[in-house]
């Protein structure tokens, strides 16, 4: 206030009413006069924005300049003295200061509130009643949540995070596309009426879904081209590299089995047994699809159609390439230009060396129309072989070899297979028999043990140690050997009874076989466990055997009665036939039932091996 203003006051103070009067019109002379000259900085409140188009007295009310209010709740709070717009009611709770908040006197518009130290309660304030407070959007998802659970930033609502954990079900009451700044399912979404966390596992994230298409709904079968085309983000599309499908769907080749359950691509089978079209191999099988083997390098030179080859029933339906049988028809072409062992099955490492084209020996007629390579005949050049040299192909690896039951010789090969005996050299069947002439005595059965050579046959009578060639003559150079007519040298025989071999059981063998007892001969029962020599006395020479049966001394010792039934009487009653010389008697009284040698009568002279010449 100016010093003249102040003079005149204190002169003047006569009465309150004069005083007032003249202060009041002394003030408002005051505003008017001087409000543009006033500088109200020294005042220690600048005047700014609203507060410079107001009248001194809005603020200064009744001309008191003291203590007037330079904070804005001063002013701006219900009861105040000035009477300016108070805080509202409804405003946030907060023991703030105004202008901590709101940063322009012209407009109660919030700079920013500072949510520093602020990590919980956020609904105190924004829960649609606070004045000017962003507060949850009508399309909010539905929530009982605190706001701090997802709104991790207190500057924006636009950065948040919902946590998910525990909600493995109902995806769909929030992910719907009902929500703002929820992420629903996209228009290209694949077309699906299953629960999102059917395909997927994970709430964190939309990506790396595998979509189970066992549970989908609706069913997949027949239906992959709906996703499978390209026409939607993030789901595997067939490849411009796929094979030509002629409409074919997806799951004719790509089945659930061979995908592990619709997981993957890898493993499908295309079904060739109704190939669409036919006969158009060569459409895939180029080389240049992915995973579809196209004709190799070393394939034999051919611009036939695959399956003119490879037909459905040796490559098991089209399924491998392998078994594929190539119809050679007539050969004008050298066989070794497909077989060198890469473009097909050339000559193996074993094979007899030889310049020769395969043809030469592999016929079509011995390997059934160029079917195998087995059954094939070598011309012998020279023929008949160089002497010696047979073993040279003939080793058991390159050709067939000496088997191990072969008799052991180091003759070589042609010595006795001849080129007349094999076939001239196609078999090793009918080779001439070994020249035994240089053979030692004794050692037949080196050979003739069965697998080498012809060994003793069934039923042959039995030798011990004998060797073959004590009974079989032995072949001598000019006649081949025959095993019929042996005869049995007896001296060299290591049987040490006669009835190992005359029991009738080998009567056929040699040329008059072991001769058996005669029908005549008495009762076996009486000699029973006595040896044929036990009676007969038989001359045998130092060579071949001679000897005779028919004398015999009959040795009682072993076979004198003694009851049944033995009895004297079975040989030595009149009329009685069987063969020898025993004595016939007719005597009065005479029994079959009675025993002579036990009787009050008889009794037999002689001791062992003495004959029984009298009867006393």
């Amino acid at each position: 206030m100016n010093a003249w203003v102040t003079k005149l006051l204190k002169m003047t103070m006569v009465t309150g009413v004069f005083l007032t009067l003249c202060f009041s019109s002394l003030v408002q002379a005051e505003s008017v006069l001087n409000t543009a000259t006033f500088d109200h900085t020294k005042t220690g409140f600048l005047l700014r924005d609203a507060h410079t188009t107001l009248m001194c007295e809005q603020c200064h009310v009744d001309g008191i300049f003291k203590n007037t209010p330079k904070d804005c709740a001063g002013c701006h709070s219900i009861g105040s003295r000035i009477g300016a717009t108070p805080k509202p009611v409804n405003h946030v709770q907060t023991t703030n200061a105004c202008d901590t908040c709101h940063s322009s006197p012209s407009s109660f518009l919030v700079r920013s509130f500072n949510h520093a130290g602020i990590t919980s309660g956020c609904t105190s304030c924004h829960n649609s009643q606070s004045y000017g407070v962003l507060s949850k959007p009508t399309n909010h998802f539905p929530t009982l949540l605190p706001c701090e659970s997802c709104h991790t930033n207190t500057n924006t609502f636009l950065s948040w995070k919902m946590d998910h954990t525990g909600l493995t079900t109902n995806c769909v009451s929030c992910h719907g596309g009902q929500y703002v700044g929820v992420v629903g399912k996209p228009t290209a979404h694949v077309p699906t009426t299953a629960a999102c966390e059917t395909c997927h596992s994970s709430t964190i994230t939309f990506l790396g879904a595998l979509y189970n298409h066992a549970l989908a709904s609706p069913p997949v079968a027949g239906r992959c081209s709906t996703c499978h085309l390209g026409q939607l983000a993030g789901v595997m599309s067939q490849p411009s590299a796929h094979i030509p499908t002629y409409g074919t769907q997806c799951d004719s080749c790509h089945t659930a089995a061979n995908t592990g359950g619709y997981t993957s691509f890898l493993g499908g089978n295309y079904g060739h047994a109704t190939p669409s079209p036919t006969s158009i191999c060569s459409s895939c099988h180029t080389g240049q699809f992915a995973n579809v083997q196209g004709k190799p390098t070393y394939h034999i030179a051919t611009s036939a159609q695959c399956d003119t080859c490879h037909t459905s029933t040796n490559t098991s339906s089209y399924t491998t390439f392998f078994g594929a049988t190539y119809t050679h028809g007539t050969i004008t072409a050298a066989c070794s230009t497909c077989h060198n062992g890469v473009s097909a099955t050339g000559k193996n490492a074993g094979h007899l060396a030889t310049s020769a084209d395969c043809g030469s020996c592999h016929t079509s007629a011995n390997t059934s129309s160029y079917t195998t390579f087995l059954g094939a005949t070598y011309t012998h050049s020279p023929n008949p072989p160089t002497a010696g040299s047979c073993p040279t192909c003939h080793n058991g690896t390159t050709a067939v070899g000496k088997p191990s039951t072969h008799m052991v010789t180091t003759l070589s090969c042609e010595a006795c297979h001849t080129q007349t005996n094999t076939s001239n050299y196609t078999t090793f069947l009918g080779a001439s028999t070994v020249d035994h002439s240089t053979i030692a005595a004794g050692t037949c059965a080196s050979c003739h043990n069965g697998t080498s050579a012809k060994g003793l046959s069934t039923g042959h009578i039995p030798t011990g140690t004998m060797s073959c060639d004590g009974c079989h003559a032995v072949y001598n150079g000019t006649t081949v050997l025959t095993f019929a007519g042996g005869t049995i040298n007896h001296v060299l025989t290591s049987a040490t009874r006669c009835d190992a071999c005359h029991n009738g059981s080998y009567s056929t063998q040699g040329t008059s076989g072991a001769q058996p007892v005669v029908s005549t001969h008495i009762p076996l029962t009486i000699t029973s466990g006595l040896d044929c020599n036990t009676c007969h006395k038989i001359t045998v020479a130092t060579t071949i055997t001679s000897m005779s049966w028919v004398t015999e001394t009959m040795n009682h010792n072993g076979a004198k009665g003694g009851g049944s039934p033995i009895y004297c009487v079975t040989c030595h009653l009149s009329g009685v036939t069987y063969m020898g010389s025993a004595q016939k008697v007719s005597h009065n009284g005479a029994s079959t039932s009675k025993d002579c040698s036990n009787s009050s009568c008889h009794a037999p002279l002689g001791g062992k091996g003495k004959a029984y010449s009298s009867w006393n």
